[in-house]
């Protein structure tokens, strides 16, 4: 399965079907605050930074020394 399968899962309709529980693969997430809720939004959109880069590197395009990623 490629890694936006597993993205897709911590999006909100997938996240509730499957129980609310995947968050559970990570025990050493932070406690959440009234600034910052690390919750399944949260890892779905750092999943997608990931992702990007993972396809950059996979298609041979700048990852550093560019004015996208300052």
């Amino acid at each position: 399965m490629d890694f936006g399968f597993w993205r897709y899962l911590f999006a909100q309709p997938q996240f509730y079907s499957g129980g609310q529980t995947l968050l559970k693969i990570f025990p050493a997430k932070p406690n959440s605050s009234p600034a910052i809720q690390y919750n399944h939004t949260f890892v779905f959109n750092h999943l997608g930074l990931i992702n990007d880069l993972r396809n950059r590197i996979a298609h041979h395009e700048p990852i550093c020394f560019t004015r996208e990623f300052h």
